[in-house]
């Protein structure tokens, strides 16, 4: 398995011969992989959102006009709403893959 081609995010380091892996992904992820049935609107929705919140940000709250600062509070309640549901429910794991990834055994579970 490749950490680096599935995270969002990543860094490694080594520390007495053990290599260290932190990699970050994105709450929305829960909507793809935590769940029995990808929702694939929400997850489309906050990638989506994630961008224009980011591209508001960039401009800076304090110079947005009016319909950007309203357009900045609903992609913020949005985001928050669902990065609460999915704290509440996500469980992330890491997980061996063999043959192929016909058999899966789970190593751990995080909160």
């Amino acid at each position: 398995m490749s950490v680096e081609k599935q995270a969002f995010s990543f860094s490694k380091r080594t520390s007495n011969g053990n290599e260290i892996i932190n990699f970050e992904n994105p709450f929305w992820y829960y909507y793809a992989f935590g769940t029995s049935t990808p929702d694939q609107k929400v997850l489309t929705l906050c990638e989506l959102y994630y961008k224009s919140y980011m591209a508001l940000i960039e401009k800076g709250v304090e110079n947005l006009e009016s319909s950007e600062y309203d357009l900045y509070n609903d992609i913020t309640n949005y985001l928050d709403e669902k990065e609460y549901s999915a704290s509440l429910f996500y469980r992330p794991s890491i997980q061996i893959s063999i043959d192929g990834g016909t058999k899966y055994y789970k190593v751990a579970e995080y909160r």
